[in-house]
């Protein structure tokens, strides 16, 4: 298996975590309302970043699985929380 084209296929996706989690903590500045969830997001966002640009091939694989383990907790949450709002009315 031919594994020299991960480092580029997944190089270009650190900038992007990197400056979200930036700009999440530079938005604490301008609204502070749930100041504490945007540093902790933008604490853990910059800190994805920089392990995505250190280790990309084991980001290539990881990243994926890790995608699909959130989406499968986001249906499960939303899924509930519709049931508990179609029983209260």
């Amino acid at each position: 298996m031919d594994w020299s084209h991960a480092d580029r296929d997944h190089t270009a996706y650190w900038p992007l975590v990197a400056y979200t989690g930036l700009f999440l903590i530079l938005s604490i500045f301008k609204d502070s309302s749930q100041w504490i969830w945007r540093l902790i997001s933008g604490v853990i966002g910059v800190l994805a970043g920089i392990l995505v640009l250190q280790h990309p091939l084991q980001s290539a694989v990881i990243l994926p699985a890790s995608i699909v383990f959130i989406l499968g907790i986001m249906g499960i949450v939303i899924g509930i929380t519709s049931l508990i709002a179609a029983f209260e009315g």
